[in-house]
């Protein structure tokens, strides 16, 4: 199977100093890639990168098979698209505007959203329940209703990668369940290519098909969840003790008593 996300020897940083180095990893349509690591690592560095917000110091991505530093912002829009950790829209734009903005990179210039367009957001708005928000304004939401309104803007945005930063960090546990089960649906139905950033090992454990770390020494390595995410790195990378339990949902993670290391 051909590879949607191809990334080749990536180096990250700002100025002269890179703060994570080595990175190579392919994904193809269908998986779910979940980074982990502390805070202060490398993470979101690595993630604006990939989004063209910073530039590479050494490798590249490829996008499709195109290279993503060529692309023109347009056709960049059109294959991968970003649901951002937090937003506060300084305009008070109703719900369906905000989600029919996910079109843009499929308009012509000066375009409006056509019929085609409301449609895709109104069916986004419903995928993820919120369709009852559609006439409200985004100023008047909660911060985890906007977070599920920014990854339906996303979802009508039609990419072929979607990157999500901390996608489910402003949510109540409801909403946290319904994004990542339709997180892990989209992927499999849609043949979508999906890197999410989280703090919590258990949703690499469950939602994905391949997890990625960085350790405190900034050491990148990526392989199948299970693998990656143990007692040990857990011990070494948080500095608290865990244990990994098999349930009938598969893996968990667990702190136990006196968890500290």
């Amino acid at each position: 199977m051909t590879a949607l996300l191809e990334v080749e020897g990536l180096a990250c940083g700002y100025g002269t100093r890179a703060v994570v180095e080595g990175v190579s990893f392919s994904l193809c349509p269908g998986e779910v890639l979940c980074l982990l690591g502390p805070n202060g690592i490398g993470k979101t560095t690595l993630f604006k990168t990939l989004l063209r917000l910073l530039p590479a110091k050494a490798g590249r991505v490829l996008l499709n098979g195109e290279d993503a530093a060529a692309l023109s912002r347009r056709r960049f829009a059109a294959l991968m698209g970003y649901v951002p950790q937090a937003h506060l829209p300084p305009f008070p734009f109703r719900v369906i505007e905000v989600v029919a903005m996910g079109r843009t990179a499929h308009l012509g210039m000066l375009a409006s959203p056509g019929r085609r367009d409301m449609e895709l957001a109104e069916q986004a708005l419903d995928n993820l329940s919120i369709g009852h928000l559609r006439h409200r304004a985004c100023t008047e939401i909660s911060g985890g209703e906007r977070q599920m309104v920014l990854l339906a803007r996303a979802l009508t945005q039609q990419p072929a990668i979607l990157m999500l930063d901390e996608p489910t960090s402003n949510l109540d546990y409801g909403n946290q369940v319904r994004v990542l089960d339709h997180v892990s649906r989209l992927a499999a139905e849609q043949d979508l290519c999906i890197v999410m950033t989280t703090h919590d090992p258990n949703q690499a454990l469950l939602h994905a098909t391949r997890a990625a770390t960085i350790d405190r020494d900034g050491r990148f390595a990526i392989g199948r969840p299970n693998d990656l995410v143990t007692a040990s790195y857990l011990s070494a990378t948080y500095g608290v003790r865990a244990g990994i339990f098999d349930t009938p949902a598969g893996s968990l993670c667990l702190p136990l008593k006196r968890s500290w290391a």
